[in-house]
């Protein structure tokens, strides 16, 4: 299947902010979602933007997924309201067809997580349903300002979020397949290090740090951006700096 994949807003339009940025969030979960599908034989198109007005970027992720001619538009995105509004919710154009049944899939998946499922919701309205030409779903994952979410959302690690999303689109797609793939990447150890590694939420120095990797202690590196290094220690997956690692034969 070709899907368009878009995490979040933009760098210059950040969305909700609230425990967590939902852009920031949404980045580093549309990275592992689409490493998943494309090591299940999925085509994924990026729809991501990096517009300054909100308008803009919407248009920007759906003229992709048209130019594109793509099967299924996936948007990934966090809720945000007072505080207190919690769960997971879908948006798809019709109550029927495959980004439906995608949709009901996902809500049901992240409902096994902990989160309230608030359903899978109709809209004509809401731009990436409206201009999309495939079936499209803009999945809510939870509210970032919510912290009976985030109790949830933070410790599940990156594959876990991602593995159910991806499992609602293929169910060929299984968790125990995922878990070896992180186990086969590059493997690494720190290096320069006297006190730990930072293992952090995002590619950035202020981003939450999530755990810290011991002096020489063995990782797995499943992806590299510029400066960072996205890695799996035991049940962790997040960024480290590259300054600090050393490649192992």
């Amino acid at each position: 299947m070709k899907i368009g994949l878009r995490g979040g807003h933009s760098a210059n339009c950040l969305g909700a902010v609230g425990l967590r940025n939902e852009y920031e969030q949404m980045q580093s979960l549309y990275r592992y979602v689409k490493d998943t599908l494309e090591k299940h034989g999925h085509e994924v198109i990026d729809c991501n933007s990096n517009a300054n007005t909100e308008s803009s970027e919407l248009r920007e992720g759906t003229t992709n997924a048209n130019s594109n001619k793509v099967d299924l538009y996936l948007s990934l995105h966090m809720n945000s309201f007072n505080g207190n509004a919690h769960g997971t919710e879908a948006w798809v154009y019709k109550d029927s067809g495959l980004a439906y049944n995608i949709a009901n899939k996902m809500t049901e998946n992240y409902e096994k997580l902990g989160f309230y499922n608030r359903g899978v919701k109709v809209s004509t309205g809401l731009h990436d349903l409206k201009y999309s030409y495939a079936p499209a779903i803009i999945f809510e994952t939870c509210f970032c300002d919510s912290e009976k979410d985030i109790e949830i959302w933070s410790p599940d690690s990156w594959k876990t979020l991602s593995f159910n999303i991806c499992n609602a689109i293929d169910d060929n797609i299984k968790e125990k397949e995922i878990i070896q793939e992180v186990k086969s990447d590059i493997k690494a150890t720190t290096k320069n290090v006297t006190t730990g590694l930072n293992i952090r939420e995002c590619p950035s120095d202020s981003s939450k740090i999530i755990t810290s990797i011991k002096p020489n202690g063995l990782f797995h590196i499943l992806w590299t951006e510029i400066g960072w290094h996205f890695v799996s220690y035991y049940d962790y997956l997040g960024y480290v700096s590259a300054d600090y690692v050393k490649l192992l034969e």
